[in-house]
């Protein structure tokens, strides 16, 4: 779930794509990638509460292996259709010799930045709302501005309350108790 949202739905399902295929693929250097994620999930996972910000370790190598699926597997097929293509896609340097993979490398990068949309516009969004002031202090403010002194309010629970400040006459009060 966490993942989803943490990658976005494109990048996570490459993602989960170059892990298969590195399990496919069965090099060593794979192996060795694919054993943190494996064994850090299986401990993590295994918890019972669990929360989103476990799978942040998770990421980088998420990354790798899509980028993994990208370049080999996207990039070879690209590679068919820039041959079928060729001038199109092919670019010559000024001596006149041919750029060979560039075009299969823009092919690679289109791609990539198509994946990485949606996470950007989840970013960009989330980055608007966490810039907003928030409403715990909305809502002090407007409870020291408008209530009466003296006033007693009921709050229930430890967690996302606003921080409320006494008044003067509450404090002295209190010192006066004691």
């Amino acid at each position: 779930f966490s993942l989803r949202y943490g990658l976005g739905l494109p990048l996570l399902l490459a993602s989960l794509g170059g892990t298969a295929y590195a399990l496919y693929r069965h090099r060593k250097s794979d192996l060795l990638l694919l054993s943190f994620p494996l064994a850090y999930y299986l401990v993590a996972g295994s918890s019972h509460t669990v929360f989103v910000r476990y799978a942040i370790p998770l990421l980088p190598f998420l990354n790798i292996f899509a980028a993994l699926l990208i370049y080999d597997v996207f990039g070879k097929v690209a590679h068919l259709y820039i041959g079928k293509l060729g001038h199109f896609l092919t670019f010559k340097s000024e001596n006149g010799k041919q750029l060979g993979k560039t075009g299969v490398k823009f092919a690679c990068i289109g791609v990539s930045v198509l994946l990485l949309i949606p996470s950007i516009f989840h970013i960009i969004s989330f980055n608007r709302i966490l810039s907003q002031e928030d409403t715990r202090l909305l809502s002090a403010r407007w409870i020291e501005e408008n209530s009466p002194s003296g006033s007693k309010i009921l709050m229930s629970g430890t967690y996302g309350l606003p921080q409320l400040f006494k008044h003067r006459e509450s404090l002295l009060a209190e010192v006066r108790e004691k």
